[in-house]
């Protein structure tokens, strides 16, 4: 489970491709894709380099002038759905 005091980055041997306003994020090795919306793929685009979670919730909650409470909530459970894939993972800081 992802903590907002670990560090992640996304998994470089994934394929993402664009369609309309989406992400589609293919998973070769296992043969399977998820496909994600705006705010996922902001997300995806956030972790291409390690990013700590709070800095990356601080980042969203003042992008979409949201409650922190709220996107922290949300990014830990779309992270911790992309990690149970195998799309991310926690590295040492």
């Amino acid at each position: 489970m992802i903590s907002a005091s670990d560090t992640i980055v996304r998994d470089e041997t994934t394929l993402v491709s664009a369609l309309d306003d989406e992400l589609i994020i293919i998973d070769i090795a296992k043969g399977k894709y998820l496909a994600i919306d705006r705010i996922g793929a902001a997300i995806w685009e956030a972790i291409a380099q390690p990013v700590a979670v709070e800095t990356l919730v601080d980042g969203l909650a003042d992008r979409y002038a949201a409650p922190r409470e709220q996107i922290g909530s949300d990014v830990l459970a779309f992270l911790d759905n992309l990690a149970s894939r195998g799309l991310v993972r926690i590295v040492a800081e």
